[in-house]
């Protein structure tokens, strides 16, 4: 494991020095714009809309960053037909390349000697790897290492990628698509990139309501099989023989039914999100609440409501950096803002029930670093003045803000592999309550000396690496739950 992460360290250095180097200069700019262009007019195709409608849609997240990722990835590379040779990245790699280290130098070389594939997941160890069967055609299954991937609810999903061949254990190059099975039974048997991108994102654009219900012109299939895909229980028969009608938006008969179906829809989102909610519980809701959406069309402006609200986090004028820490893992958590200054004491903004489970878990937190710090001093090996408080508070704060990144990072991903578009609820949430509640703000960047007492320090992380930050609201309001530290 330590090889794997040292090879992703170096691997993730010259990935940002080369799409660096892409994008900032003129040329590499100029190419990307020109490659989302010749995307978007074969979605425009694909759909029937108007080249402007589709870079419009496409503009919006989440597709704008995966658009312009893949984008940047095909003019690096060429298309499906370029000569290696003649490539930006053999370009770049033939001025540049001198400069990475051996596995940057690796990488480089097969990112220019890959090319697209599809391939199903078969196989998931949790924060680990993926298994991918075969593609079509050749080849064989193959396991890349990539623990930000690696989620049980990808499985019978097909990627479309790159695998790179490394070292320590294969990887996937940037810019890939997760598809269902239905949307590569409408592609025809040697995909070009553009004919997976422009099938994927007519139905992701439609179900995200960015686009219209019109009738759909799949590229062009010549006959055959479909792709079919090893070491998997599926066969060509268990795929639909023609293209799968995009999904048509069903509207309630009148006002009061509509009204009726946000209503249940903000329900399951909240239940979604909640802190109280078990994992199969949110999960359920989760699903359901995606299902609705995407059948009624309902998007994330229709969500939008009043319910806004603010709870103080901190009463004092000047806020403990330790506090301000907790506060902004705590807004993560809960998808809230949190703000300082404007001679307003600390709050937290956002829906009225999130902030309100924001303070209580911040109260929690609180209490809890004050707790394992008296129970350290107790035990007498603890190192005397406030200096080593200082130090073991912060470090606490910093070990809980990691766990909660983590743990964000984790339900973001769960919610991408549920929705059929790959949005997480999450992020949308948190867009709509910074375009409702954060207008008058300003992002600050927050830092904090180094540790002086680097044995408090490590007794801070020792023990926020122990805290419970599991549901700390009760069902029915009650009392906040103590973790034990």
């Amino acid at each position: 494991m330590k090889q794997l992460r040292r090879q992703q360290k170096d691997i993730d250095k010259t990935r940002g020095r080369l799409f660096d180097w892409a994008t900032r200069s003129n040329v590499g700019a100029y190419g990307i714009e020109r490659t989302i262009a010749a995307l978007a007019a074969e979605v425009a195709r694909c759909s029937g809309h108007s080249s402007p409608d589709v870079t419009a849609a496409l503009a919006r997240e989440p597709f704008v960053e995966l658009t312009r990722i893949l984008a940047l990835l095909i003019w690096l590379t060429g298309d499906d037909s370029a000569k290696r040779s003649e490539t930006p990245l053999a370009r770049y790699s033939r001025e540049r390349a001198r400069r990475e280290s051996s596995t940057g130098r690796r990488w480089l070389q097969q990112l220019s000697e890959s090319r697209f594939e599809l391939r199903k997941v078969i196989d998931v160890t949790p924060d680990t790897s993926l298994r991918l069967g075969a593609p079509p055609g050749a080849g064989a299954p193959v396991t890349v290492h990539e623990p930000r991937l690696a989620n049980p609810r990808l499985l019978g999903l097909v990627l479309f990628g790159r695998v790179l061949p490394m070292p320590a254990g294969s990887v996937l190059a940037d810019g890939m698509l997760m598809l269902e099975p239905h949307i590569v039974a409408r592609l025809p048997p040697s995909p070009r990139i553009s004919d997976v991108f422009s099938v994927w994102a007519t139905e992701a654009l439609v179900a995200e309501g960015y686009l219209s219900v019109k009738p759909q012109h799949p590229p062009a299939q010549s006959p055959g099989a479909r792709p079919s895909f090893g070491n998997t229980d599926d066969t060509p028969s268990n795929r639909s023989a023609g293209p799968s009608q995009a999904p048509s938006h069903q509207e309630p008969q009148d006002a009061e039914a509509r009204e009726k179906l946000l209503a249940r829809v903000r329900k399951l989102f909240a239940m979604a999100q909640a802190t109280e909610a078990s994992p199969h519980e949110a999960e359920i809701a989760l699903r359901r609440c995606q299902s609705l959406m995407t059948k009624f069309g309902i998007t994330e402006k229709d969500l939008e409501t009043s319910e806004f609200g603010r709870q103080t986090a901190y009463t004092g004028k000047r806020v403990p950096m330790h506090i301000q820490f907790l506060s902004m893992a705590v807004a993560n958590l809960h998808g809230v803002i949190f703000v300082t200054g404007g001679g307003a004491p600390a709050h937290f903004r956002g829906y009225d029930i999130d902030v309100r489970v924001a303070r209580l878990t911040l109260d929690y937190l609180s209490d809890a670093v004050e707790r394992a710090l008296t129970a350290r001093r107790r035990s007498g090996d603890f190192p005397p003045g406030r200096v080593a408080s200082y130090d073991y508070r912060l470090a606490f704060a910093d070990e809980v803000s990691d766990r909660v990144d983590l743990i964000v990072r984790e339900r973001e991903a769960q919610e991408r592999a549920n929705s059929p578009t790959g949005t997480a609820l999450t992020i949308r949430k948190l867009e709509i309550v910074e375009r409702e509640c954060g207008q008058d703000l300003y992002t600050n960047t927050v830092r904090a000396r180094g540790a002086i007492d680097h044995a408090a320090a490590g007794a801070g992380r020792e023990d926020g690496s122990r805290v419970s930050l599991d549901p700390q609201v009760g069902r029915g309001g009650t009392k906040p739950l103590l973790g034990s530290d």
